[in-house]
């Protein structure tokens, strides 16, 4: 794991736009180029479904509590390459320090169905390969391989942003992939 490498991804993660370039940037100066059919791809759910899917579960949310912020995870997708989706969590509170996580398991909302997310199939089946096959051994691949789980998370921060631009809501918004300590955050 590159350190540096994620720290910039970290401070580039609210403009996801650029968090993408920087990391596509990385990819195609690498020697493997496994997964650089990524660079050009994208998630193709509809920023009005996600964005009704984030409003709805709000709403659901609201009646059972006051709802301050909500926290969008992906899940721990390169070892589960099978279906990508994301969970919903909701929290009375807002973080006083969003550089701390521990926040992030005190949730108050009961289970949501999570959003599957469409577009990225033939990553997915590249993810299977990879761990299948155990090419995670080869220096090249892995540096390609990590440089593309980062692009995936700000790829689904990015989908995220396009998705609630337009957020007229009194809620703080979390997102990112699980366990990753890398979060766009959006503020009401």
């Amino acid at each position: 794991m590159n350190y540096e490498i994620w720290d910039e991804v970290d401070k580039r993660i609210q403009n996801p736009v650029d968090a993408c370039q920087f990391i596509s940037d990385l990819m195609e100066k690498c020697n493997d180029k496994t997964f650089n059919s990524l660079i050009e791809a994208n998630f193709t759910n509809s920023p009005s479904q996600i964005y009704s899917a984030v409003f709805a579960f709000s709403n659901e949310r609201n009646k059972i509590f006051d709802l301050k912020a909500i926290y969008l995870e992906m899940n721990g997708f390169d070892i589960n390459p099978d279906r990508w989706y994301f969970d919903l969590f909701g929290y009375d509170t807002v973080p006083e320090n969003d550089d701390s996580l521990d926040w992030l398991t005190d949730w108050k909302s009961p289970d949501y169905p999570n959003i599957t997310l469409t577009g990225l199939e033939s990553i997915q089946k590249l993810y299977s390969n990879y761990m299948s096959k155990k090419l995670y051994k080869d220096e090249d691949k892995k540096q390609n391989e990590e440089l593309a789980t980062l692009l995936v998370m700000a790829k689904f921060c990015g989908l995220i942003a396009e998705s609630l631009k337009n957020n007229k809501t009194a809620i703080h918004v979390y997102a990112t992939a699980h366990d990753f300590d890398i979060i766009y955050h959006m503020n009401p």
